[in-house]
């Protein structure tokens, strides 16, 4: 996986009584206003789903979450606070998280070894989303206590 450079695949949510939250993008390796082939090859492919998802959430966008966050999300990433969460919003929900998985099985599926300088930045990028996630999710502390500091990041360096 060193030397490949599609895009991490962690979607994320929260639901409880209240209603429900939840995260999805595939997080790009790659500065996407920098390097624009890396955009058109990788996240673009989600046009049509991310679509989708904003007919199905009109409102969503950054909302609760940190500028750090914002920072490293792809220009397809959707958000939504759901007050309450219904059984029709966890179907469109699983539609948007498999349409997005869909694209990234397809994007790994087809992905090549790169040059390994071409790479440098982007596994720089990988292991500086990495440290922020450890260090300023408020999800992750969750994630410790329900699977062991040792799965968590293991799952970090899974994803990223």
């Amino acid at each position: 996986m060193i030397n490949t450079h599609y895009p991490s695949f962690p979607p994320s949510g929260l639901e409880s009584a209240k209603g429900s939250f939840f995260i999805l993008d595939c997080y790009p390796t790659a500065d996407c206003i920098c390097d624009i082939p890396y955009m058109e090859k990788y996240p673009e492919p989600l046009e049509d789903i991310f679509q989708k998802g904003i007919e199905y959430y009109p409102n969503q966008g950054p909302g609760r979450n940190p500028n750090w966050y914002r920072a490293l999300v792809s220009p397809y990433a959707i958000a939504a606070d759901l007050f309450p969460g219904t059984k029709k919003d966890q179907n469109h929900i699983l539609e948007l998280i498999t349409g997005y998985l869909n694209v990234y099985y397809t994007l790994w599926e087809k992905d090549e070894p790169r040059d390994p300088e071409y790479m440098k930045p982007l596994i720089a990028r990988r292991q500086a989303i990495r440290q922020n996630f450890r260090e300023k999710d408020p999800g992750g502390y969750m994630i410790e206590k329900a699977v062991g500091k040792e799965v968590a990041e293991l799952s970090l360096r899974a994803y990223f």
